[in-house]
C-alpha cells in the first residue's frame, strides 16, 4: 500500500483507493513536478523486477489541490484528509477497530506537524 497525493479530478482533500493500474492510466499526463510519479515507477520496476513486487499494489491517493508547486507543508484539505487515509490502509489491511481508534488518534496529532526540509529529505 502506497499513499501518495493524486489529481483525479476530485475534490481536494478526497481519499480514494486506486490498483495500480488505474493510477497507470492516470499517469499519461503525470502531474509531479520531476515529471514522473508512482504509477510510472511501479510500471518500471514491474518489467525490470517482476519478482521482487509483491503481487498486488494498491495506492491510497489523496486528492491536493496543486502538485505543480512542491512543498514539504500540506494544506488544510490534505490536512484533514488524513484521517479519513489512514483509516483506508487500515480497512484495506482489515485490522481490528482497536487499532484503527490508534490510527486515527495519531493522524489528529500528525495533523498540526509542520516539518522543515531536513525532516523530509533528511
Amino acid at each position: 500500500i502506497l499513499v501518495d497525493a493524486s489529481r483525479t479530478g476530485k475534490p481536494p482533500g478526497t481519499c480514494h483507493i486506486m490498483e495500480i493500474a488505474v493510477a497507470a492510466d492516470l499517469a499519461q499526463n503525470p502531474y509531479c513536478r520531476h515529471g514522473v510519479g508512482i504509477a510510472e515507477i511501479l510500471k518500471l520496476a514491474q518489467k525490470m523486477y517482476p519478482d521482487r513486487l509483491p503481487p498486488r499494489t494498491i495506492i491510497i491517493g489523496i486528492e491536493a489541490d496543486n502538485l505543480l508547486d512542491f512543498n514539504v507543508t500540506m494544506t488544510d484539505k490534505v490536512k484533514d484528509a488524513l484521517v479519513d487515509a489512514v483509516e483506508l490502509v487500515l480497512e484495506t489491511i482489515a485490522q481490528p477497530e482497536e487499532l484503527r481508534a490508534e490510527g486515527r488518534r495519531l493522524a489528529k496529532e500528525l495533523r498540526d506537524w509542520e516539518p522543515d526540509i531536513t525532516e523530509v529529505v533528511g
